[in-house]
């Protein structure tokens, strides 16, 4: 026999070899897949999603390396340093990265006490600028140091400027919020909006977008500084908490899903934008309210976030963290409203956890007609919309546009000695 032919042999050999072999890997292979994708979703199912144990979920996600831990649950900046801020401007506060932008060393180290020290003590107006730069970038370290015991359940968020407001009206702002949350026994979680704008793509807060942008930020550095508080209430700086006697659980938690409905606090089925498939979920009906034919609907797309909750939990994270991806802010959002409907839309686990609340619960807006002390006028007259405005007696009050008319300081002035303590 040739040696061809023993070598044609033994290839026809191994050839026969492998193919028995073929099925016994594609059905090993499958079993495994299958095998992964009953553990994996057995792990991941939206039944366990709520009690996935503590290694699944990272632990921290602050901007900044190190902590500065506080003993007080009222977390604000030195708002005295406003005018000094304002003065230095970006360019000093920050440094200029290659490209033109803002950027900030997040490893650097917060100021020793001895160096605090120092610096105050200095007649140098480069050390006292130094200091008060220090001050503002260490701000965005401080954490509340409580244990799940002594931590607030509620923590009222808001963000202030240096630029549009002045040092009066920020106090105002501020003291509202702190006095507030002692009455209620609430945290507090306050920082300058021009904090975060190493941490946008486009750094001009004069867009609405990257403002609104930077609220889903200060969001999850909220969260990250108080890891055991369960709800957190952002509230923009263009608005006033009236009644201080009244907590979230009297306006908001307590009330019965009927009541809800009944009282048309509530909007149910909403498409998540104009005549959309896609709605929120009907996650409070009850049969016993009214049908849907008589319940109102809102597009998230024209949703307002001024003022919102969200709870401190899995799904919460991974909203905050997924509209704050980086590959996801590239892309050339026209408004954070879209942004959240496109969330929304393709993310099912994300809009069951959903709830849209009339305007009039969390932030009734300011209506010269309406809202001033000696108004009479009838709001079914005025038309629709006109529930949502501010009465004495709502739990906050907020100034639409006021930044635009220029009015913000005359307003808080005005209404600040309305406040009911």
């Amino acid at each position: 026999m040739s040696s061809s032919e023993n070598n044609e042999k033994k290839y026809t050999k191994r050839k026969k070899s492998l193919w028995k072999i073929v099925p016994i890997l594609a059905i090993s292979i499958t079993l495994i897949l299958y095998l992964l994708s009953f553990f994996y979703s057995s792990i991941f199912s939206s039944d366990n999603l709520s009690r996935l144990d503590e290694k699944y979920v990272p632990k921290t996600r602050g901007l900044y390396s190190y902590e500065i831990k506080q003993q007080s649950p009222l977390i604000f900046p030195v708002i005295e340093n406003q005018p000094a801020l304002k003065k230095v401007g970006l360019k000093v506060l920050f440094t200029k990265g290659t490209q033109g932008n803002y950027v900030v060393n997040v490893d650097q180290k917060p100021l020793t006490e001895k160096e605090k020290k120092q610096l105050l003590a200095s007649d140098d107006q480069n050390d006292k600028t130094l200091f008060i730069k220090n001050q503002f970038l260490d701000h965005g370290k401080a954490v509340y140091d409580g244990n799940s015991k002594e931590s607030p359940d509620t923590v009222i968020v808001t963000l202030v400027d240096f630029e549009t407001y002045g040092l009066d009206s920020t106090v105002k702002v501020v003291q509202n919020r702190v006095d507030y949350a002692q009455k209620q026994k609430y945290g507090v979680y306050v920082r300058w909006a021009q904090e975060f704008i190493p941490f946008l793509e486009d750094q001009d807060l004069n867009k609405q977008i990257n403002q609104d942008y930077v609220k889903f930020l200060m969001m999850r550095q909220a969260m990250n500084a108080f890891p055991h508080a369960k709800i957190f209430w952002f509230l923009d700086k263009n608005s006033l908490i009236m009644d201080l006697n009244l907590s979230l659980d009297q306006q908001l938690f307590d009330i019965t899903n009927k009541e809800m409905i009944d009282n048309e606090l509530v909007y149910l089925n909403s498409p998540v934008v104009q005549n959309a498939v896609i709605k929120t979920h009907n996650n409070i009906w009850k049969e016993n309210a009214k049908s849907y034919s008589d319940v109102q609907f809102l597009p998230i797309e024209t949703l307002d976030v001024s003022s919102f909750i969200m709870k401190n939990d899995l799904y919460a994270h991974a909203m905050l963290d997924y509209i704050n991806d980086p590959l996801f802010k590239q892309y050339s959002w026209q408004s954070i409203q879209q942004v959240l409907s496109h969330a929304f839309e393709w993310h099912p686990s994300l809009i069951r956890s959903l709830l849209l609340v009339k305007e009039k619960i969390l932030g009734a807006y300011y209506d010269p007609q309406l809202s001033t002390e000696t108004s009479t006028a009838n709001t079914a007259e005025l038309g629709v919309g006109k529930n949502d405005a501010y009465k004495k007696s709502d739990l906050v009050i907020k100034f639409r546009d006021c930044l635009k008319l220029k009015t913000c300081n005359s307003l808080l002035t005005e209404y600040y000695s309305q406040v009911t303590k």
